[in-house]
């Protein structure tokens, strides 16, 4: 009676068994994960605590000022070897995937060996930086003395070498961003002195010549911008003295361009003078090389007028004139020995006359 009770039971849990797996539905089939694109490089993961996020962001945004500080010093011209190792190790800080926290901080750790390499770049650049600027400075000051302004208006000098000196002075205190901006001003105030006193040599001209006369109106009014320039330059507003200055300068370049037509007839005339003079003296005979010379120079001139390039016509009848006064006066000379020479000859022949007893016819 138990045996048959056991089988009974366990043909129950047997039915029982397949039944509940009959009714219970089959599980969902999955889907295939979709494909994830690629984090960037410096896409922070989840992994990556906040502390190391910020401390990697501290090490960029370091960094990347000192890159721009080397770049504005132009570093890279200077040392073009440590620009490209300290740029190498930027270009590796940026491409370290931040998918873990170490990641995060050997990003960081780069950047702040990038910034380093930068800096230490720029401490070697700044010094050949300086004292390019310096020459730079110098080089243009020494054109204007060399020139003749500083002779001429000293106290000119006053505002570009003052600007000049505390250019230096910022550098000595290694405020190098204030130094480099007064070094840049100090340059322009030079370069728009050189400018002013380019056109007042321009005026010095047109007074030598007399061309003022030729368009008097465009004269005045130059001189009016002119002066009015250098009463900005003294109060340092160097834009307007600059704009002045330029406008001053094409007055006068007008003036000239009046005056040089006028001007190179007159040289002919003068020219056309002397050579008939070293005509009546005989010097295409008594200097034949120093007329021929001259006589080239005006024949050029001639053909230069006649084409009406005054400028130039004047510049050579000027020259050929000279030549034609040169020889006139050599003539001259050896016309004056000769005369001599005849004059102590004629001496010596009365002398011997008076020795030998000889009467003077």
């Amino acid at each position: 009676m138990k045996k048959s009770l056991s089988a009974a039971f366990i043909a129950v849990i047997i039915i029982l068994f397949f039944v509940s797996c009959a009714s219970k539905p089959p599980p969902a089939p999955q889907e295939p994960p979709s494909p994830q694109r690629p984090a960037s490089s410096q896409q922070p993961a989840a992994s990556s605590d906040q502390v190391s996020l910020d401390e990697l962001n501290a090490a960029k945004e370091k960094a990347e000022k000192s890159r721009k500080t080397a770049t504005d010093f132009e570093s890279p011209s200077y040392f073009p070897g440590e620009w490209e190792a300290a740029e190498a190790l930027f270009t590796q800080a940026g491409q370290i995937s931040l998918n873990s926290d170490d990641n995060a901080k050997k990003a960081a750790g780069t950047y702040d060996a990038a910034a380093d390499s930068y800096d230490a770049v720029f401490n070697l650049a700044i010094p050949l930086y300086a004292q390019a600027k310096e020459d730079e400075i110098m080089e243009t000051r020494g054109e204007l003395i060399a020139a003749g302004a500083r002779d001429q208006f000293p106290d000119y000098f006053t505002p570009a070498d003052q600007e000049a000196l505390k250019a230096y002075d910022q550098y000595e205190e290694k405020e190098y961003f204030s130094a480099r901006e007064t070094a840049v001003e100090a340059l322009g105030i030079y370069q728009a002195l050189t400018a002013a006193y380019n056109t007042w040599l321009v005026r010095q001209s047109i007074t030598e010549k007399g061309f003022e006369n030729y368009d008097p109106e465009s004269f005045d009014d130059a001189d009016e911008l002119l002066i009015d320039a250098m009463n900005d330059y003294t109060e340092k507003d160097i834009p307007k003295m600059r704009e002045k200055v330029r406008d001053a300068a094409g007055k006068y370049n007008n003036v000239l361009a009046a005056g040089w037509p006028p001007y190179a007839r007159l040289r002919f005339s003068l020219a056309e003078t002397e050579r008939q003079t070293a005509l009546d003296n005989k010097a295409d005979v008594a200097t034949r090389d120093m007329f021929a010379e001259a006589d080239s120079m005006y024949k050029k001139s001639t053909e230069l007028l006649e084409s009406e390039n005054y400028e130039e016509a004047a510049k050579e009848f000027i020259r050929a004139e000279t030549h034609y006064v040169m020889a006139n006066t050599e003539t001259l000379r050896k016309r004056r020995h000769a005369a001599e020479a005849i004059a102590e000859a004629e001496v010596r022949i009365e002398e011997l006359r008076r020795l030998l007893g000889i009467e003077a016819e």
